[in-house]
């Protein structure tokens, strides 16, 4: 999950933080908190930040739901997002998934 802002006919804006969250298999509503975090950068990058706007962001995104790299990152919470989903369940069992 990538926490931005929308998207109209203006270009997508920087990352604001970088977070995962595992989606319910049980069927109905869920109310999900993901905690968010974003690099911190190197001291360049920090400075532009702070002067010019906007955020560092990750090269390779593969790391954001991978624990094994990820504790090599130096990351400071960027918040939370909450989120509302409504789950529908059909034919999960025959992959596996159970309730």
């Amino acid at each position: 999950m990538r926490s931005g802002g929308l998207t109209g006919s203006r270009p997508a804006p920087a990352a604001a933080g970088y977070g995962c969250c595992i989606v319910p298999t049980s069927p109905g509503a869920h109310q999900l908190t993901v905690h968010t975090w974003r690099p911190c950068g190197t001291m360049h990058e920090q400075i532009t930040s702070f002067f010019l706007g906007g955020v560092p962001t990750l090269k390779h995104r593969e790391v954001i739901s991978s624990p094994v790299d990820r504790f090599r990152l130096h990351t400071e919470s960027s918040g939370e997002v909450h989120v509302r989903v409504c789950v529908v369940s059909k034919d999960l069992y025959r992959y596996g998934v159970t309730a």
